[in-house]
C-alpha cells in the first residue's frame, strides 16, 4: 500500500485564532484530492475540584452555537513554547479567579482531527485558593458575561448524561476526573 503525500499547501486565511490552509494530497491508491486544514494554538482546560467535590463550571455564550454552554475553565496557550501548566494557571486565574496547589494531567485530546490540528490538554486542579485576575487580562465580550457556578461533581456528571453539558472538553474532563477519583 502506498502513502499519503502532500502536494500543495496554500494559506487562504489567518487571524489571531486560526490559520486556514488548502492542502493537496496524493492518496495511497494514487488518486488526488484536497483538504481544508485549520491550524489552531494548543489549549488547556481544568476540572477545578474543591474540597467539597464541587467543580467550577463557566456558563458562557458561544457565537458559533448562538447560545450558552457549561464549560470548564480553559483557553489557548499564549505562544507555541508556553508550558501548558503555566498556561493552565493563567487561564484558571483569568476565568475562575482560582489558583491550584496541584495539577494532574487527565488527557490530551485531538478536538476535530478531520479538519483541524487543535489539541487541548485537560488537567484536574485541586487544592484551590482564590486568585486575583492577572493585571494584563481584561474581561471583555463573551468573557465579560460568563458566570462561574460550583456544581457537585455527581450533578455535573448527571448534566453530561442528560445533555445539559455538551462541550466536548468538559464532557471528557468530567468523566476522566470522576474515573481518576474512583
Amino acid at each position: 500500500m502506498g502513502t499519503f503525500k502532500q502536494t500543495s499547501h496554500e494559506q487562504v486565511f489567518q487571524d489571531s485564532q486560526l490559520t486556514v490552509f488548502h492542502d493537496g494530497f496524493t492518496f495511497p491508491d494514487g488518486t488526488h484530492g484536497a483538504r481544508t486544514v485549520a491550524v489552531r494554538p494548543r489549549a488547556v482546560a481544568a476540572v477545578a475540584l474543591n474540597a467539597h467535590q464541587e467543580v467550577a463550571l463557566l456558563h458562557q455564550w458561544r457565537a458559533p452555537l448562538q447560545g450558552y454552554l457549561y464549560e470548564l475553565p480553559a483557553g489557548k496557550l499564549d505562544h507555541d513554547n508556553e508550558d501548558p501548566l503555566v498556561g493552565m494557571a493563567r487561564e484558571l486565574a483569568e476565568e475562575a479567579q482560582l489558583k491550584a496547589d496541584q495539577y494532574t494531567k487527565l488527557t490530551t485530546l485531538d478536538m476535530s482531527a478531520g479538519w483541524s490540528n487543535e489539541v487541548i490538554t485537560i488537567y484536574m486542579a485541586t487544592g484551590l485558593h482564590p486568585a486575583p485576575i492577572p493585571e494584563q487580562f481584561v474581561l471583555e465580550a463573551e468573557e465579560a458575561d460568563m458566570t462561574l457556578q460550583w456544581v457537585p461533581l455527581n450533578d455535573a456528571l448527571a448534566m453530561v448524561t442528560d445533555g445539559r453539558i455538551t462541550d466536548a472538553k468538559t464532557v471528557v474532563g468530567l468523566l476522566l476526573a470522576d474515573r481518576h477519583l474512583h
